[in-house]
């Protein structure tokens, strides 16, 4: 445990040092903890260097029975980490009344990775009087603005050879298709338009040959697009061609109007992908970049703020090229490369402390102090984020009191984040295959902390809890009791080792410590996962008759 605080220490050393800074009085602004619960217990520990269990003025503390102020949940994927949170939050809401979900906060190393199940479980309820409101902080722009988002797939394109699904995937973003007034049921048209004239890749034969592929126009964009149009201009009926082009027939009434505004849509892009190819400077860059989203997107009330971000992105560029002072011509891959991180950053800063239970990702100066923290994802290799250094990193090489390291960071959050719950530490990982149940072990800190529970603490024995109402649907919150512990230390009862479905039976039968469930849909699931099976009725229940003679022999022509 006092290898998590090896980076404060170390800061506070490089304070220490650079002036006499510290009054009678300090000592005052630290509060005591207490030892009225395990996680109180082990902040005290912290506070005042002791090292329970080992030294001999600090004997190990028995573990009070129910005491769940730190618990470690083993879950098979990260969808089942979010039920198992979900259901606990329930349940603490249900205990205490005076608990509010801003009072809450959960905290992952990877928010992107997580966010699509966070929004699974707590964005669909089944019952609406059971919303737990949250918020999601810490997402890059480019997951939460499409413009954002839609902008920097363009600005790829240029590195592609323009697939017919790269294309439509550009043309299906819903704030490019406001631009060329088209609607979505109109994009199953243009598929099958592409279909039929088999369109695969390529603007035109020159374009091929930029891949250094043979010059054929067969199956580019511009072959296609021609016989479309020719097919609009001089119907062909499938027969006739025109200066060696077969019109594509069908093209009448308001699938000619369809049919304009894709062209046009596709003549901008191929215009904007050929005027990105060439060096240009910074400043030129910054026009072109403007033109760009003129030509793409239109601006309403709901993108413009969007658009000012990306404004922002790009007028931020052009004056750092101002005060290097560099005309030189860039390419355009050197601005892709500078222009995607600014973009791709969180400038919104949105979904902190917005009144719901926060979730956002694990970064320095978040262990802001909350009654509830949970820690979620800790995985073996997820936390602490590994530390990669380049060959030519001579600080690598060379460390100095105060460098940077990405681990040592992670190491110290971790400390803070234990010393920022006020009433719970909620821990869980994925720790079983979802294969073959194999167990895999969670991220290094949380094996530290179970081993210094185990170390500093013993159970207590404890007569079995006595039942209460509103528990939850067949089950109970209550911990592991002391005979069902005999013969373990005290970390496994901060461990709970969850099912791989949430209609387990083990959660609905009360009989499982720690396991118990809020949800309706998966109890009733559960109910009929336990009923007996009726053995399937045969497909025939008597032997077929006999075949008539002229059955009984069949010749080849048969």
């Amino acid at each position: 445990m006092a290898s998590l605080g090896y980076l404060g220490r170390d800061f506070l050393k490089l304070v220490l040092d650079a002036g006499d800074w510290v009054t009678e009085d300090a000592c005052e602004s630290f509060t005591e903890p207490g030892t009225d619960t395990l996680l109180h217990t082990v902040q005290s520990d912290i506070l005042h260097l002791r090292d329970r269990g080992r030294d001999q003025d600090c004997p190990p503390l028995e573990l009070r029975p129910g005491d769940d102020s730190i618990q470690v949940h083993c879950c098979h994927s990260p969808l089942r980490e979010m039920e198992v949170l979900h259901d606990h939050l329930l349940d603490w809401f249900r205990r205490d009344p005076q608990l509010s979900p801003h009072e809450i906060l959960v905290m992952m190393p990877d928010i992107e990775a997580y966010a699509p199940f966070i929004q699974a479980v707590f964005d669909s309820p089944e019952d609406e009087s059971r919303r737990i409101p949250f918020s999601l902080a810490d997402r890059s722009a480019r997951r939460q603005s499409q413009v954002i988002d839609t902008f920097l797939t363009l600005l790829n394109l240029p590195l592609t050879r323009l697939g017919s699904a790269t294309v439509l995937t550009l043309l299906e973003a819903p704030v490019v298709r406001q631009r060329f007034h088209l609607i979505e049921q109109e994009l199953e048209r243009i598929r099958s338009w592409i279909e039929e004239t088999r369109i695969c890749w390529g603007i035109d034969q020159q374009h091929r040959a930029q891949f250094e592929l043979p010059e054929l126009p067969n199956h580019t964009w511009r072959a296609g697009l021609d016989r479309l149009l020719l097919g609009y201009a001089l119907p062909g009926r499938g027969q006739h061609l025109f200066a060696g082009t077969l019109p594509c027939d069908d093209i009448e009434g308001n699938a000619a109007t369809v049919l304009g505004r894709f062209v046009e849509f596709a003549e901008q892009l191929f215009a904007t992908v050929e005027s990105l190819r060439m060096a240009r400077p910074f400043g030129q860059w910054q026009k072109l970049l403007q033109e760009v989203l003129r030509r793409f997107f239109h601006a309403n009330p709901q993108t413009e703020p969007e658009l000012v971000e990306v404004h922002a992105g790009i007028d931020q560029l052009a004056r750092q090229a101002a005060l290097a002072d560099f005309q030189e011509p860039l390419d355009f891959a050197v601005v892709l490369e500078r222009l995607t991180p600014a973009l791709e950053s969180d400038r919104f800063a949105s979904g902190f402390l917005t009144g719901g239970v926060t979730f956002c990702a694990l970064k320095p100066m978040r262990s802001i102090p909350f009654k509830i923290i949970c820690l979620v994802g800790m995985n073996d290799e997820a936390f602490p984020r590994p530390t990669s250094h380049l060959s030519f990193d001579l600080m690598a090489r060379q460390p100095r009191l105060g460098d940077r390291s990405s681990r040592e960071d992670d190491r110290y959050l971790f400390l803070e984040t234990l010393l920022s719950a006020r009433q719970r530490l909620y821990l869980s990982y994925v720790g079983q295959s979802i294969r073959d149940n194999s167990q895999t072990p969670p991220s290094v800190l949380v094996s530290e902390l179970a081993q210094y529970v185990a170390q500093a603490f013993t159970l207590a024995p404890a007569a079995p809890a006595a039942g209460s109402a509103g528990v939850p649907l067949g089950g109970s919150a209550r911990a592991p009791e002391a005979e069902e512990l005999a013969g373990r230390d005290a970390s496994a009862s901060i461990v709970t080792r969850h099912r791989l479905q949430a209609f387990s039976e083990a959660y609905f039968g009360g009989e499982q410590p720690g396991l118990f469930s809020y949800s309706e849909e998966n109890c009733a699931a559960s109910q009929l996962a336990r009923r007996g099976r009726a053995k399937p009725r045969p497909f025939l229940d008597q032997p077929l008759a006999e075949a008539e003679s002229e059955w009984r022999h069949v010749d080849l022509e048969q």
